[in-house]
């Protein structure tokens, strides 16, 4: 098992750490041919869709990731093909959801952020990006098939359309709109292809057809099915409110300067996140098997030890962005950026508390026990508020950086000991 782990951890790092740099140097080309503000301008919008896209469009792949993998391992093709096609029509629906409020809050909300005059109807032609983002399904079938390679080229297609766009767009001398069109279009370009594909290879390995599979019977099939859906829905949106709607935060009470800043000092610390998400996608499936063996405690220590070795291996990053932070951000982005080189170190530790929990997320699943993330999370969240209510007016963007830190610490306490209640639970019933 440790052996397929590695494998299919090395497959996923290999297409991360290429996407990670396809689009760190398009990030880069951006940020040469725009001024500050108007690269902010651009930040706010991806950012707004975004996190309204995260609050609202279901996430459904880690949840389908837990229940496919039980399907799979009994060998239940038509319970298989039904939570399929239950993931896809929630993925779907969810999404049109996330694209309608978008669309109408934008003119409401967006002049708060700066989105106004020519910027509206750019964002909202941006917003259109969400109605693609419905691979979730496709993307936890994929990880029961140990299919890595294709999860992994979604990416980092994109980042090379992007790469390669924004080049001649920089040399062409377009301005921020054309930048705009280039995001929007290569991620639907990207996701569109990833769907696709990812039904080939279902219908190639699953011999029933997904149009008359019973999703109502497959759902019947998973206890707490639609309870972990909503939990793990809820904390990700949580989560990711914090985790994106900072720039927005940045944009609205320092300028859209302060929101580009912040962006490249979360690009560059993002390096860590490539080696976390593919560390994730690759053991969920393994700790599901564990528990589904009968041992919590094994899955518990085992999941343990992963994230201890991936947290120690993280602080390496901390230690160079101290050392060298300030230099690989004029080098990459130009001399502006190298006023974010504080902000820098700390999204990179508030990276490495982040992988001392990598594992926290699939052990909550496996246990059956998604309000852990919840609760965690809601613990962390209430922390970064009150941080960032009291940091960002006397420290700006490292106030907010601060604040990312407090987030990860206090999530990562709360989430380890409700795990370790809930193992010591369970394993005396």
């Amino acid at each position: 098992m440790s052996r397929t782990i590695f494998s299919g951890w090395t497959k996923l790092v290999g297409s991360n750490v290429v996407t990670a740099m396809l689009q760190l140097a398009a990030f880069a080309i951006v940020a040469r041919a725009l001024s500050l503000e108007a690269l902010g301008l651009i930040l706010v919008i991806q950012t707004y869709v975004r996190v309204v896209d995260l609050l609202l469009n279901f996430q459904s792949v880690s949840v389908l990731t837990r229940f496919l993998a039980e399907a799979h391992e009994q060998g239940n093709e038509a319970r298989f093909a039904g939570l399929v096609k239950a993931g896809f029509v929630i993925d779907v629906g969810t999404a049109l959801l996330a694209f309608a409020v978008t669309c109408a809050s934008l003119p409401l909300i967006g002049p708060i952020f700066g989105i106004d005059g020519d910027w509206l109807p750019l964002a909202t032609a941006y917003a259109t990006v969400i109605l693609t983002r419905t691979f979730g399904s496709g993307e936890a079938a994929l990880r029961c098939y140990d299919r890595f390679w294709t999860i992994g080229l979604r990416p980092a297609i994109q980042a090379a359309l992007l790469l390669a766009a924004t080049t001649v767009a920089w040399v062409a001398d377009a301005g921020p709109a054309t930048f705009l069109w280039i995001w929007l279009v290569t991620e639907a370009l990207a996701n569109i292809a990833f769907i696709c594909w990812s039904i080939f290879i279902v219908r190639s390995n699953n011999q029933r057809s997904l149009v008359s599979a019973s999703a109502r019977q497959a759902i019947a099939e998973s206890p707490r099915f639609w309870a972990s859906m909503w939990q793990i829905n809820i904390t990700s949106g949580i989560r990711m409110l914090s985790q994106d709607a900072d720039l927005l935060v940045a944009a609205s009470l320092v300028g859209p300067a302060a929101a580009s800043l912040l962006k490249a000092a979360k690009s560059l610390a993002s390096v860590i996140g490539q080696l976390s998400r593919p560390l994730q996608q690759v053991v969920s499936a393994p700790i599901a098997r564990l528990r589904a063996q009968g041992s919590p405690s094994d899955m518990q220590s085992y999941a343990w030890r992963i994230s201890l070795f991936a947290g120690m291996a993280s602080f390496l990053f901390v230690a160079g962005s101290a050392v060298a932070g300030g230099l690989v951000l004029w080098l990459v982005y130009g001399l502006p950026f190298v006023e974010a080189h504080m902000a820098l170190t700390l999204m990179m530790a508030t990276a490495m508390l982040y992988m001392f929990g990598v594992t926290l997320l699939p052990l909550g699943l496996a246990l059956d026990r998604p309000d852990i993330s919840l609760v965690s999370t809601l613990a962390g969240t209430l922390a970064f508020a009150l941080a960032l209510a009291a940091l960002v007016g006397p420290f700006g963007i490292e106030g907010i950086a601060i604040a990312h830190v407090i987030l990860n610490a206090v999530w990562l306490a709360v989430g380890w000991s409700l795990i370790h209640k809930a193992v010591q639970k369970q394993a005396a019933e």
